[in-house]
């Protein structure tokens, strides 16, 4: 997901008529704004999304939803596949805390996590707990 963002192929073709243009460039636009993969990984960056909310997880729950069945408003296509309902199971009934989202966003593109979060986890990065990112999901 995170390299069909960054390589731009994600969202439906660019259409070539001027008024569906301008509509196709307003749902990338709130896309980008509200539902973009980009946009969690500037949030995983900053020491104040890394709280016990669980908004971060249940957005991208959300951006899976509309990739499985597609979604206009959003410029996105049908993927189907592995966004499809049920698929990963324990998707839906999950609830990951952002602090611990976004701690596995930044881990998963090689930024080392703030001090804050190291200071609000109680880990350090040499010792990386993967069961502690984990944990929330199976428990």
């Amino acid at each position: 997901m995170f390299a069909a963002e960054d390589r731009d192929v994600l969202h439906l073709p660019q259409p070539l008529e001027t008024p569906a243009y301008e509509v196709w460039r307003a749902a990338r636009d709130a896309y980008r704004r509200g539902y973009g993969l980009a946009r969690l990984r500037e949030l995983s960056s900053k020491r104040q999304a890394h709280d016990r909310n669980i908004d971060g997880w249940e957005g991208t729950k959300i951006l899976f939803r509309e990739l499985w069945h597609g979604q206009p408003k959003l410029a996105l296509p049908a993927l189907g596949g592995c966004f499809a309902p049920g698929h990963v199971r324990d998707f839906a009934d999950c609830h990951i805390a952002n602090q611990y989202f976004y701690a596995a966003i930044s881990i998963s593109h090689g930024s080392e996590p703030t001090a804050a979060l190291n200071a609000s986890t109680g880990a350090t990065w040499k010792q990386r707990n993967w069961a502690r990112f984990t944990k929330a999901c199976w428990n």
